[in-house]
This record gives structure tokens, sequence and C-alpha cells, in this order.
């Protein structure tokens, strides 16, 4: 299903000896790399071609896949505010804000959303927002499942269930970090030309497609 609808699903399925039942599906949100990873195994596999990949993964997929990671050395010299569950890879520093209000006042500059989160205010999140704490959701929860599509899609860090050591105040500068869920005080460093989640050849595969689709955007 994966490879023939180019997305992920949930399947509910159960067999009565004899036959297999499929009782429900559902797209499920999956992170680029994951998706990245899962097409290259495909690959190995014989089971997709090379071809097939390129049309498979989007421009914003691969973008997404380039993002400088945070310095280890700066976090460690960083005051760490807040560990959550991370649900969209990728790392940004903004403002915090902590209501709509707050946010309409804020709409020329980067912010960090740091508030207990409706469908509706991830749905409806303004352009300039650049990564989400949320004090609600869990892993498996709905309101889970729409933030990990949106941070796929916008390319936002996004974590729930945060836990603060102390509060974040409104205004203050924070960077949040998608891959490990924590958020830290300030602007952290990031690392240029090298990263942690993905290796080199991978690098040179990423930017390989990613060439392709800008050299040639109308065959994709």
């Amino acid at each position: 299903l994966a490879l023939f609808l180019s997305q992920f699903f949930d399947d509910e399925f159960t067999h009565d000896g004899n036959r297999l039942w499929l009782l429900q599906t559902r797209d499920a949100p999956i992170s680029p790399l994951s998706w990245f990873r899962f097409l290259e195994d495909g690959i190995s596999k014989n089971q997709i071609t090379a071809e097939e990949v390129e049309r498979l993964i989007s421009a914003d997929q691969l973008y997404a896949l380039l993002v400088p990671d945070l310095d280890p050395d700066a976090k460690a010299r960083a005051e760490r505010i807040a560990q959550g569950i991370a649900v969209s890879l990728g790392n940004a520093t903004g403002r915090v804000v902590t209501s709509s209000e707050e946010l309409q006042q804020l709409l020329s500059e980067p912010v960090v959303l740091v508030a207990a989160l409706t469908q509706k205010d991830l749905i409806q999140l303004p352009e300039n927002v650049v990564g989400v704490a949320a004090e609600n959701g869990s892993i498996g929860s709905h309101i889970t499942r729409i933030a990990a599509h949106i941070g796929f899609t916008r390319n936002i860090p996004i974590i729930f269930s945060v836990n603060s050591q102390r509060t974040m105040y409104s205004g203050e500068l924070v960077t949040i970090d998608g891959t490990t869920g924590e958020i830290f005080a300030g602007n952290i460093d990031r690392l240029e030309n090298e990263s942690l989640i993905i290796t080199q050849s991978e690098r040179r595969t990423i930017e390989a497609l990613l060439t392709k689709r800008l050299e040639k955007p109308w065959d994709y």
C-alpha cells in the first residue's frame, strides 16, 4: 500500500483462518527521514526503481532532510528549559508566544507557540510560527497525528507533552529541537555542512534528487 499509494497507512486487519480481512485503513504520519529510508530500502530490495523514488519524494521533504542540526557543544552550554515528545523533525529559533492574542501582535517575526493546543489551533497556524511546544497531547493521540502532518508539511519542529523546568516568558528567545524534543534558552548555533541524523552518502543522494527537481521541475 505504501509504495502503491505513495503514503504510509495504519491498517487494522484480522484473519479468520482462511482469509485476511482488512477492517480499516487511514493515512499515517511519517517523517521525511523515515520515508526517504523506506524508499532507499525498497531500491536495495528491487521493490522500486530509482526513477520511481524521484517521483515519490517531494522537494519539501528533501529540503527538510538538509536542515542544519544544532551544534551539540552549543546545546551542552545552553540552558535547557523544557523536554517533550518530538513529533516533527527540524529545529528553529523564535520568540515565545503563549496565546493567539500574542500571536497576532508578532506576525512580523519568527515565533514559537507554547500553549495547550486544539486541532483548530494547529490547522490555523500563521506562517511566522516556526515551532510548536504543546503542553497537551500524547503519542498516538488524534491531535498528535494532525501535528505530525502539519510539521512534515510545513517543515517545522513540533513537540507535545512538554515538561518545563521553568516558565517560558512571552517574548523570550528560545530554540526548539524537533529531533530530541528539547527547548533551550536563546539562539543555538547550527552545524555547517554536516548532519547528526543522515550519513554523508544519504546527503549526496538527497542533494542529487533535489538538484534534479530544481533543474527540471516540470518532470515532477
